[in-house]
């Protein structure tokens, strides 16, 4: 189960034609923290559509889940924007419990049980982004995440192909 925020359809940079490494590694002056926290939730989703596609016939069931938007948490809580802004909007926010919940109907609801590839939000299947379903982008993707894999522990870090 891989448990995403749902930004990744905004201000996403990465596309087909693109070098991805230029993209997760921008230089200082093309930097902006928002992109790079997209792009982070589209290789995300992007990874675990490919896995889906390379090993669901093996029985590994994938999920993309989206917990929900504005939940409110301790994550950012030394941050004073964060304090002032969850001061106005927290009685709209969801509680961990609530946010945890669609990981929960993806481990057991039976309306899922024999699905795989799925990205579920709010408990409710829906379409990701158009990028996010890209064959040919997870693909680059994954084949880049290798490649660095190798680089750091050699060939035999594989156990897949």
């Amino acid at each position: 189960m891989n448990l995403r925020a749902h930004v990744h359809p905004m201000f996403a940079s990465l596309s087909i034609s693109d070098e991805i490494a230029d993209h997760l590694n921008p230089k200082e002056k093309d930097y902006l923290p928002i992109v790079a926290y997209n792009n982070s939730k589209l290789c995300s989703v992007l990874g675990a559509f490919e896995l889906h596609r390379r090993f669901a016939d093996r029985g590994l069931k994938i999920f993309v889940v989206h917990p929900g938007n504005a939940v409110y948490s301790n994550l950012c809580r030394n941050w004073w924007v964060y304090k002032v802004l969850y001061a106005i909007v927290r009685p709209f926010t969801k509680s961990l419990q609530q946010a945890a919940a669609c990981s929960v109907y993806c481990a057991i609801s039976p309306d899922v049980i024999n699905c795989s590839g799925l990205y579920i939000n709010n408990c409710v299947p829906c379409l990701p982004s158009p990028e996010a379903l890209s064959p040919v982008l997870a693909n680059k993707l994954w084949v880049f995440s290798l490649d660095l894999i190798e680089q750091r522990l050699g060939k035999k870090a594989f156990f897949c192909d």
